[in-house]
C-alpha cells in the first residue's frame, strides 16, 4: 500500500477575501480575450468584487444556500464571477460545456439536456441555452448590472457542506454527477500545493476546460488557493492555434503548465516543424495527466522542449480521477520521468511486471505516475479482492479525504458506500511508485475525453442498413491518444459494391457526427461476423484483437 501523511487544510474563500484586503491592487488572474493573446488582468480586489456581484444576482433571483446552478460559460471573467459568487452564496454549482460550435449538434444538445435533468438546477447561467430546457436562465450581462456593494468577509461556506457537482465525461454511457464536499476540495488543493509545490511565486497558463476537473481544480482553484498568478484562455482558442498557449507560456514566464499527453504531443510536433525562439526556461513543472503518458512523449519532450530551456525534471506524469476530486499521485519534484521496462511475455501472460534485464524490441515500457499525495492511500487489488504484491497487475483502489461524497441519481444525491474507491484502472506498484497500465472497462479515451462504447454503438446502429456494431479504441502512436473505431454489421445488399460500402461508411460517420462524435475509422462486416459470447453479446475486446490482426470477419 502506498500513502503519504496528510497536510493541513485551509478554506479557499477566506483566503481570497484576505488577499483582497491585504493585496487588493496586486494582479491575481488574467483571461485571454482573443486569438492575438490580449489578456485582461484582474486584481485580487476585482476578483472579490466580481464574486459578490454574482452573489447578489443569484439572491435577486431568489436562490438560497443549497440551490443548484449550472454554469455554461466559456473560460472568462464571467465564469470566474459566477463560480465564486455561487460558492460564496452557499449554492452548489456545476460547470457544463457551452453550446456553441460543434457542441450544437443534436446529440450533444440532447446529452446536455439530460445532464440538466439529472442535476435539477434552479438556474442556468449562460447563453445559447436550448429552449427545451425548462430552467430559468441568467445571462452574464445581467450579472454585470449588479452593484457588489460591501462584502461581508465573514460569510463563508461551512467545510461540512456540499460544495460542487462534478460531472464525469460519460465513461458509463451517460455523464454521472459526483457530489464533492468542501472538506474534500480543501484537502485536495492543500495536497497539490504541498506536493507540487505551488506557491504565490508561481505562474500558471492554462487552456483546459473548466468543466474538466483538471481545468477547474488543477489550474483555477489551485491558483486561487495558493495565490499564484493564473492566465486562462478558452479551449476554443487552443483548438484554433495551439502555438498560442506556448507563446503565452513564454510571454508570462509561466512556471507551471498542465496538459493531457495528446495536447502536449501536438505542441511538440508544432515546435518540431518550425524554428522557435521561445524561451521556456521559467517552466519547472508540466503536469501531464488524464490519458496514459507514452515513452514516446518523454522522448519528444527531451528532444524538443528541453532545448527551449525546460528542465528534464519538469515533465510530471500524474494520476487522478474526478471521484477523488482530482489528484491522487504525483512523481517527485526533482527527477525526470521514470520509465520501467518489463518483459512482455510475463506481463501479457501472467500480469507480472518483471524487469527486463536484457532489453528486447517488444518489451513493455511503462511510465511512473509517482506516489500518493498527502493523506491519500493507493493499493492494487487482485481478482480475489486481496492486495496484490509489488509488480503484480491489478485494479487500482484509492482511499482519499477528497473522495466524492455522493453520486447524483435522478436528481437525488445517493451517499457513496465503502471506504475505498474502485477506480476501474489497472496498474502495479514498483519501488513505492504507481504505474498505470490500462482500464478494466472498455472506455475509449480520445484527447482527454471519455467515450462510451455503448453510446457509440447505439448511434451507429441508428443508421439505416446497420444491424449491429462494436466500438472500441485503438492506440495511435502518432497522436498519443486513442482513435475511435466502429465495426458495423450490415446486410449483404448494403455491401454489394464499393460504392454501396462507401455510401454506408459515410452514413455511419454522418450519424455519429450529428451526435457529436468524430470517429477515425468505420469498418464494415457482413451480418453475423462480429464475435459474440454464447449468450449473444458482442465481444468488443475480441473484435479489437481481430481488427489489430487485420482479420475482421474471419470468425
Amino acid at each position: 500500500m502506498l500513502h503519504s501523511p496528510a497536510s493541513p487544510e485551509g478554506h479557499l474563500l477566506p483566503l481570497i477575501g484576505e488577499r483582497a484586503r491585504t493585496r487588493g491592487d496586486e494582479p491575481a488572474l488574467g483571461f485571454v480575450e482573443d486569438g492575438s493573446g490580449t489578456t485582461r488582468t484582474l486584481s485580487w480586489s476585482e476578483v472579490e468584487s466580481k464574486a459578490w456581484r454574482a452573489r447578489k444576482a443569484f439572491e435577486a433571483r431568489g436562490l438560497r444556500p443549497g440551490d443548484r446552478v449550472v454554469l455554461a460559460l466559456p473560460t472568462s471573467e464571467a465564469y470566474l464571477s459566477s463560480l465564486l459568487g455561487a460558492l460564496w452564496g452557499g449554492l452548489v454549482p456545476s460547470t457544463f460545456s457551452t453550446l456553441s460550435g460543434p457542441a450544437t449538434s443534436p446529440g450533444v444538445t440532447s446529452e446536455w439536456r439530460g445532464m440538466v435533468e439529472s442535476f435539477a438546477p434552479s438556474l442556468v447561467v449562460g447563453e445559447n441555452v436550448p429552449p427545451a430546457v425548462e430552467v430559468p436562465v441568467l445571462s452574464p450581462a445581467e450579472v454585470d448590472r449588479f452593484d457588489p456593494g460591501c462584502a461581508p468577509h465573514r460569510s463563508y461556506a461551512d467545510l461540512r457542506e456540499l460544495a460542487y457537482i462534478q460531472f464525469t465525461s460519460g465513461s458509463t454511457g451517460r455523464p454521472r454527477g459526483l457530489g464533492l464536499g468542501w472538506s474534500g476540495i480543501q484537502a485536495n488543493l492543500a495536497a497539490i500545493a504541498r506536493r507540487g509545490p505551488v506557491t504565490d511565486a508561481d505562474r500558471v497558463v492554462s487552456w483546459l476546460p473548466m468543466y474538466h476537473d483538471m481545468g477547474l481544480f488543477g489550474t483555477l482553484l489551485t491558483a486561487l488557493y495558493t495565490g499564484c498568478r493564473g492566465v486562462y484562455l478558452d479551449p476554443s482558442l487552443f483548438a484554433m492555434n495551439p502555438f498560442l498557449w506556448l507563446r503565452l507560456l513564454h510571454e508570462h514566464r509561466a512556471t507551471i503548465a498542465v496538459a493531457p499527453p495528446s495536447a502536449l504531443q501536438r505542441c511538440i510536433e508544432l515546435v518540431r516543424r518550425r524554428r522557435s525562439s521561445l524561451d521556456l526556461s521559467a517552466l519547472r513543472t508540466i503536469l501531464c495527466g488524464s490519458e496514459p503518458v507514452a515513452p514516446r512523449l518523454v522522448d519528444g519532450f527531451r528532444e524538443v522542449l528541453v532545448p527551449l530551456g525546460v528542465p528534464e525534471s519538469a515533465l510530471k506524469p500524474v494520476y487522478g480521477l474526478a471521484e477523488a476530486t482530482l489528484a491522487v499521485t504525483f512523481p517527485p519534484c526533482d527527477r525526470p520521468p521514470r520509465l520501467d521496462r518489463v518483459r512482455r511475455d510475463a506481463f501479457d501472460a501472467f500480469g507480472r511486471a518483471e524487469p527486463a534485464t536484457t532489453p528486447a524490441e517488444h518489451d513493455h515500457v511503462w511510465v511512473s505516475v509517482g506516489e500518493p499525495l498527502p493523506g491519500i492511500r493507493v493499493q492494487v487489488v487482485d481478482d480475489e479482492g486481496t492486495v496484490a504484491p509489488p509488480r503484480k497487475v491489478g485494479t487500482i483502489h484509492v482511499r482519499s479525504p477528497s473522495a466524492m461524497r455522493a453520486v447524483l441519481e435522478g436528481g437525488v444525491l445517493q451517499p457513496r458506500e465503502g471506504e475505498w474507491l474502485d477506480t476501474g484502472d489497472l496498474g502495479y506498484v514498483a519501488d513505492g511508485e504507481l504505474f498505470v497500465t490500462g482500464r478494466r472497462k472498455d472506455v475509449i479515451i480520445k484527447y482527454g475525453r471519455n467515450h462510451s462504447p455503448d453510446r457509440l454503438e447505439e448511434v451507429a446502429c441508428s443508421t439505416e442498413g446497420v444491424r449491429h456494431a462494436a466500438a472500441f479504441g485503438a492506440y495511435d502512436d502518432q497522436t498519443l491518444t486513442e482513435k475511435i473505431v466502429i465495426v458495423a454489421e450490415a446486410r449483404s445488399k448494403e455491401l454489394s459494391t464499393a460504392a454501396d460500402r462507401d455510401r454506408l461508411r459515410l452514413a455511419v460517420r454522418g450519424q455519429l457526427q450529428d451526435a457529436g462524435y468524430v470517429v477515425d475509422e468505420v469498418e464494415l462486416v457482413r451480418k453475423g461476423s462480429l464475435p459474440r459470447t454464447t449468450s449473444g453479446k458482442i465481444r468488443r475486446r475480441r473484435c479489437r484483437e481481430l481488427y489489430l490482426e487485420n482479420r475482421l470477419g474471419a470468425e
